[in-house]
């Protein structure tokens, strides 16, 4: 976003261009709701407000450039291996669980069978 200010001394303006972050936020398309957008943008409003406040007289100008950051997840599917690291394969201090294709309570813990 750009900022700009008066210069007391001279009546010109200073410009300054402000980048401002929000937190990773997982949305999927089929429960996608105007809640976790609103999230998102009451956070980045309260980073403006508290950068205006603390800002020595910046006001806001426009917004110099928006960018959305979109990231496919793609998930294990099931019965794939994947090899350990060597500093904890070598450790011994994990569990290698077979999966006969049943729930984790099944293969894991022994349950409800």
């Amino acid at each position: 976003m750009q900022f700009f200010r008066e210069n007391i001394k001279d009546g010109t303006n200073e410009f300054a261009v402000k980048d401002f972050h929000t937190h990773l936020m997982e949305v999927h398309a089929e429960n996608y709701n105007s809640e976790d957008y609103e999230k998102v943008r009451e956070n980045l409003l309260e980073q403006v407000d508290t950068f205006l406040v603390n800002g020595s007289q910046w006001m806001f100008d426009s917004v110099a450039s928006y960018d959305i950051n979109v990231a496919k997840f793609r998930r294990f599917k099931g019965r794939s291996y994947v090899k350990l690291p060597d500093v904890l394969r070598n450790k011994k201090a994990y569990l290698n669980i077979k999966s006969y294709g049943q729930s984790l309570k099944q293969d894991f813990l022994g349950m409800g069978k």
